[in-house]
Formats: C-alpha cells, structure tokens, sequence
C-alpha cells in the first residue's frame, strides 16, 4: 500500500500536480522534473500505461523509441550519487550521444519536444552540480582539512567535469 502511495505520488509530482490518466499528458509540462530520473520515468510510464490503448497507440510508440535511447544512460542516473567523480566526464561523452539520437531520430513523431529537453538538461546541470557539492562534503575531501594536493586533485577532476558538460551544452 505505501509502495504504490509513494508510486503514484511521485507520478503527480512528474506530472506537474495533474490529474494520473494517461490522456492528460502535456509534453511541455515540466514543472514536475526535478531529477534526470524523472524524465526517464516519465517516457517508462507513457510506454507502459498506453500499452494496448488505441487512443494513445502513438504516444506510446514515441515513448518506446524514447525509453531506447534512455535506456543507454538510466541505470548511470540511478547510481549517479555513487559514481566516481572520474567516471562522470565519460558519461557525460555517453549521454550527450544519447540526447543527440533523441533529438535527431526521425522516426519520433511529433519530434522531442525542446522545452522538454532544455529543462532535461537543466536538471542533468543541477545533478552534476550536486554531486561535486556532495564528493567535497566527504571527511576525507573536506577542503579545509585535507591536503593541498588531495583537494587540488579533487577540484581538478570537479573542474574537468565542469568544463565538459559546459562544452556539450555549447
């Protein structure tokens, strides 16, 4: 019971507050994406909840051409919070391929839509952000007790990052 609260709770939130049919969906509502994941989840909901409804047979085709290409980059989402700061900058490479192929796949129709995605990378920017915050929160990187060069290292490796999701918004 408090699973599917919780399920259809954070479905509402994607969802931007409104109603859970499936008929309501607004592309370019995205008031409700505060997480790389929530974007993912919401194409695995629109794939799975039209799966044999005729009325949205073609948003659950755009959903699943979606969710192919998602699927390359989801599971590094989901374990991001974990992901060594060094692994980032080549998954940066990875999901910047990824949202290429969405934005360029022909087959999706009507195409991706561009509010979705600047707010897609908005919170992917947000995410990253984040996660150096957190790499220096730990004891053993805290700027002000370390040393020199373990945080020079740190913030080199913060930097790189930076500096290459900032080139693959460009």
């Amino acid at each position: 019971m408090v699973d599917s609260l919780k399920q259809g709770l954070a479905k509402t939130i994607r969802q931007g507050g409104t109603s859970l049919k499936a008929t309501d969906f607004n592309e370019d509502d995205v008031k409700g994406i505060l997480r790389p994941i929530d974007e993912i989840e919401v194409w695995q909901e629109n794939e799975r909840d039209n799966y044999g409804s005729q009325s949205n047979e073609s948003l659950r085709a755009k959903a699943e051409l979606i969710n192919g290409h998602l699927s390359k980059v989801s599971k590094q989402f989901y374990e991001f919070d974990t992901m060594e700061l060094g692994a980032i900058s080549a998954f940066i490479d990875q999901l910047q391929d990824t949202l290429d192929s969405i934005w360029q796949d022909p087959n999706i129709s009507p195409p991706f839509h561009q509010v979705r995605m600047e707010k897609f990378f908005n919170v992917v920017s947000t995410t990253i952000g984040a996660r150096i915050e957190q790499e220096f929160r730990k004891k053993e990187n805290d700027v002000w007790t370390s040393t020199f060069s373990d945080v020079r290292v740190k913030l080199n490796e913060a930097m790189r990052i930076c500096r290459n999701w900032k080139d693959k918004m460009l």
